[in-house]
C-alpha cells in the first residue's frame, strides 16, 4: 500500500492514469455514487492521492525520457513546419526517411485501408501548448485584500439598491 491508500484508491489511480476521467475512474472501482459525483474534486485533491499522481506521472515521464524542454522543442518544429521543404527542386515529394529530424517531427503519418495519409500537426494547438507550458496565459486570477463580512454586506445591499432604482 503507498502512502496509506487502499487498494481501491490505487485501482482508480491506475484507471486515471490509463486516461479515464477522475469520476469514471471512481465510478469504475466502486466508490459510492455520492463520492463520484458530489466529492470527486475533495477525492483527487487529497494530499496522498495527489502525491501518488504526481509520483507516477514523474516516473512515466522518466521511462519516457520526457520533459518540458523536449515537448517544447517537438511543438516547436510543429509551428516551424514549412511544407515546401517536403517536395525538392522537381516538384516530387521527398521520400519520409530523406526528410530533415525536425520536419518529420512535424508530421503525422497514418495508414488506412491501404492508403498512407500525411498530414501536419496543428500549428495552433502546438502554439496554444507552448503558450501554457511557459505559463503565458493567466488561467488563474490572484484576488489579493480582505474585507470583513459586514463590509460585504454593505457593498451588497448598496449593489441591490442600485439595482433597484433601474
Amino acid at each position: 500500500m503507498s502512502q496509506g491508500l487502499t487498494d481501491k484508491a490505487l485501482q482508480a489511480i491506475n484507471y486515471r492514469m490509463a486516461g479515464m476521467t477522475k469520476t469514471g475512474a471512481l465510478r469504475e472501482v466502486g466508490y459510492l455514487k455520492t463520492t463520484w459525483t458530489n466529492e470527486v474534486t475533495r477525492w483527487w485533491n487529497q494530499p496522498a492521492v495527489k502525491t501518488e499522481l504526481q509520483k507516477r506521472r514523474k516516473k512515466l515521464a522518466d521511462k519516457a525520457d520526457v520533459d518540458s524542454g523536449w515537448l517544447v522543442e517537438r511543438l516547436k518544429a510543429i509551428v516551424d513546419f514549412d511544407v515546401g521543404k517536403l517536395v525538392n527542386a522537381k516538384g516530387e515529394l521527398i521520400p519520409m526517411a530523406k526528410l530533415e529530424p525536425q520536419l518529420r517531427k512535424a508530421l503525422s503519418v497514418t495508414i488506412a485501408h491501404g492508403k498512407i495519409k500525411i498530414t501536419q500537426d496543428d500549428r495552433l494547438k502546438a502554439m496554444d501548448q507552448i503558450a501554457r507550458l511557459g505559463g503565458l496565459y493567466e488561467d488563474k486570477i490572484k484576488i489579493e485584500g480582505e474585507i470583513d463580512l459586514k463590509a460585504r454586506l454593505v457593498a451588497g445591499r448598496h449593489r441591490a439598491a442600485l439595482k433597484n432604482k433601474e
